[in-house]
């Protein structure tokens, strides 16, 4: 059994993550498009989610009322506001899971779905640095999940973006192992390494403005963080997961993990439910 297989069999079987995602898919009570998405087909999708008005307000809000602090393992290059005003980060979420998105994720389930955890960090202007998200990867986690990416100031203004190959690209580059190696094996550039597949290294980008989103399949497509150049980024992160219940219900619950204390990951998905108030999804 190759890397890839294990990964997905540690999370999606050993951890419960499919199980419980049947759970969620039969707990369903609104009807869903059947149509194919981009989001399904290619991997990624884009969507405005607020004017840049409103983007470079909440972006100044930040600055003004949140402490900030080194992000995970990237020392003085990104940096994570610490959110610590519950009404606040909840009408943050609000305001960015718009109507489109959540018909998005919704169809991408054909489940509600749930906030795992959520981040805003500012990416430093280090153009010649590239480390740990910075690198072509997938994420680790369970195949169904997802993640939102809010620009909360544009490409223009700082010259970072996020890179996408589409589904079928990191497909045929995962014929070649590289996927969910280690971290100090990841590369800025897989052109050899997809040629030697004869697989095509097209990179996908979108120029975003403020107030614009990219969402994903962190574990099925390889993406990597630009690092900006002329100034810091500013981004919010949201990682989704199916629930049997609306978002907004989830969160009333307590099962939003934060990254600062919590796993990335739960050793049994089935906790999820049991604190949903589901004993048997």
């Amino acid at each position: 059994m190759g890397r890839e297989e294990r990964v997905w069999r540690t999370y999606d079987r050993d951890r419960g993550y499919e199980r419980y995602h049947a759970g969620c898919r039969r707990s369903l009570r609104r009807e869903v498009p059947e149509a194919a998405t981009p989001l399904q087909e290619g991997g990624a999708e884009r969507f405005r989610v607020m004017s840049e008005a409103d983007a470079a307000a909440l972006r100044e809000q930040m600055h003004r009322r949140f402490r900030s602090e080194s992000f995970r393992n990237n020392g003085d290059r990104v940096f994570e506001y610490r959110l610590d005003d519950p009404v606040f980060a909840r009408n943050l979420l609000a305001t960015v899971l718009t109507r489109g998105v959540d018909e998005r994720v919704t169809q991408f389930f054909r489940s509600e779905y749930l906030v795992h955890w959520f981040v805003v960090n500012q990416a430093m202007p280090l153009p010649d640095e590239n480390l740990n998200s910075f690198l072509w990867h997938c994420d680790r986690g369970p195949r169904m999940h997802l993640k939102l990416l809010v620009y909360l100031n544009g490409v223009d203004e700082h010259d970072g973006c996020t890179e996408f190959l589409d589904l079928n690209t990191t497909r045929d580059i995962a014929r070649s192992g590289y996927l969910f190696g280690r971290v100090a094996d990841r590369r800025a550039d897989l052109g050899p390494l997809a040629e030697r597949v004869g697989a095509k290294f097209e990179p996908q980008s979108w120029r975003l403005a403020a107030g614009e989103a990219l969402l994903f399949q962190p574990s099925n497509v390889l993406h990597r963080g630009v690092m900006p150049r002329r100034a810091a980024r500013t981004m919010l992160t949201i990682c989704l997961l199916p629930s049997p219940v609306p978002w907004r219900e989830a969160l009333d619950r307590g099962v939003m993990s934060d990254l600062a204390r919590d796993p990335k990951w739960h050793r049994d998905a089935m906790d999820v439910a049991r604190g949903l108030g589901f004993s048997d999804l």
